[in-house]
């Protein structure tokens, strides 16, 4: 994995994006921004290791299983409050 993200929406999955700098994001509907931000990506090798560093932190604050995992104990929580 570790491909940096190209998003074209607006909202929280574009501010899951950048707060992990796992991508970059694009005016939507707009083209030429979208060709800027390939060709960004492309060129700045630098940047695409730090976004691929970023797809990690992501991929992490939302595995599934830590979030099941979370999730349950919460319950759990409630449950035994009552």
């Amino acid at each position: 994995m570790q491909k940096p993200i190209l998003l074209g929406v607006e909202g929280l999955a574009r501010e899951i994006v950048e707060n992990h700098e796992a991508g970059i994001c694009f005016e939507p509907e707009h083209e030429g921004d979208f060709l800027k931000k390939v060709s960004l990506l492309k060129e700045d090798r630098n940047m695409y290791q730090k976004l691929q560093e970023g797809c990690v932190r992501l991929a992490h604050a939302y595995d599934r299983k830590s979030l099941a995992k979370l999730m349950l104990d919460h319950l759990k929580n409630v449950s035994s409050a009552r």
